[in-house]
Order: C-alpha cells, then structure tokens, then sequence
C-alpha cells in the first residue's frame, strides 16, 4: 500500500466514525486539526518523561467499548498492572499478560476493550493525523514526501545552525 492509499483508508475510517461530516467548511477546521496532531505530539513527549521506552507498546484494559455492553467476566487488577486474572463465568481463573495478543483477544472476547497506549501509539497517532489532514485536503502526500525528501537530501549537515 502506498501513502496515498494509505491516506485514503484513513481518511475514510475517519468519515465513517464522523469526524468530519458533509458539509463542513474545512478551511475552517484546520487549525483544530492541526493542533491535534501537536496534541499526539504532546502526548508521546509525555510518556518519553514519564520513562516510558520508546520501541515497546503498553496496554490499556477498559470495560467495554460500548457503554450499554457489560463485560461477562470480571477482572482483577487494574490497566496496565501485570497481575491482572480474568474469572470466566465457568468458574476458570485466567492471569492476564496484556503483552501477549492471545490474552487481549481473550479479553476482548469477554467484553473488555483493549487499547494500545504509549510511544508507538503515540507515534502512529500523529502518522494517522497527518494522513487524515491529506484525506480531507486531497493532498498528494506521497508526492509532498517524496520531494521533501529529495530537497532534504540537498540541504547541509545540521543546516540552520540549530540543536535539534
């Protein structure tokens, strides 16, 4: 898949889950949408302070993601604690490393919502923004990438004289 289809998959999830609607005058949203992409920013700088690694996704457990569906089994413990234990309605007691897929699908079979959270999401976060941002304005983002790139490649080390 390339940028631009890329984009377009999101842009389209993003329609569909009613972030933007027929008829709204984008001109003016695009401040707000840019400030959220600042805002996911913000958030990964959070976690880096926080001493979260960079390169390792964490886990969020939530109830459910539909206020009106209960969970059919309880949990113990609380998001992100590694000594969480599922108690099915049978009776079994399963303990819960959110790190393993096999265990969030067994979660999310029982109701629970399990949300990625911390730098690699984060980072996917401000990724899905800025394609979502292409998908609204019908910018050719593979292409805007694509020639940044190829100027980048003309530009002095550290040109500006700056830091970072």
């Amino acid at each position: 898949m390339n940028l631009n289809e890329l984009r377009d998959a999101v842009h389209e999830t993003a329609c569909r889950k009613g972030w933007w609607t027929d008829g709204e005058d984008h001109l003016l949203l695009a401040p707000a949408v840019l400030m959220l992409v600042v805002s996911e920013c913000a958030e990964a700088l959070e976690d880096w302070r926080n001493g979260y690694e960079v390169d390792k996704p964490r886990w969020q457990v939530t109830s459910s993601p539909y206020p009106a569906q209960q969970p059919k089994a309880m949990l113990n413990g609380h998001s992100g604690d590694p000594g969480l234990t599922l108690h099915t309605p049978d009776g079994e007691a399963h303990e819960i490393d959110l790190n393993d897929a096999d265990d969030r699908d067994l979660l999310r079979l029982y109701g629970y919502s399990v949300k990625p959270i911390g730098i690699p999401s984060e980072l996917a976060d401000i990724i899905i923004r800025v394609l979502d941002i292409s998908g609204a304005y019908g910018v050719d983002i593979e292409d805007a990438v694509r020639t940044k790139m190829e100027f980048n490649e003309t530009r002095e080390v550290r040109h500006g004289g700056k830091l970072a």
